[in-house]
């Protein structure tokens, strides 16, 4: 069973709602949207940090490593190929996550 602190676990939700916002109005705002994506990615990155010590799965930090590692190779694209692979490389991140990485959970003893 994954132990669970509900007060950092709660806390990261807002933390990616407002980053997400404030990063959006302020790229709009200096004339930067292409930089978007990655902004998004490396505030989704920084939440699995939270995650981490939410849950007390170390596993989370590789995907938070993983999702701000794309992050800042995305932001040294040029824009077309920024926009392209930001939601490319990190949906396969996450995909392969969720379907071939992520150990199961115990099975109960019959």
């Amino acid at each position: 069973m994954v132990k669970l602190d509900r007060n950092l676990f709660l806390a990261s939700v807002p933390f990616d709602v407002i980053g997400i916002a404030l990063a959006c109005f302020a790229l709009i705002t200096i004339h930067l949207a292409s930089y978007i994506l990655p902004a998004i990615a490396g505030i989704v990155g920084l939440h699995f940090v939270g995650m981490s010590k939410a849950t007390e799965r170390r596993d989370y930090l590789a995907l938070a490593t993983l999702t701000c590692g794309i992050a800042v190779v995305a932001v040294l694209l040029p824009m077309q190929l920024r926009i392209q692979s930001t939601g490319l490389a990190v949906g396969a991140t996450f995909w392969f996550w969720a379907i071939v990485y992520r150990p199961l959970p115990s099975q109960p003893a019959s």
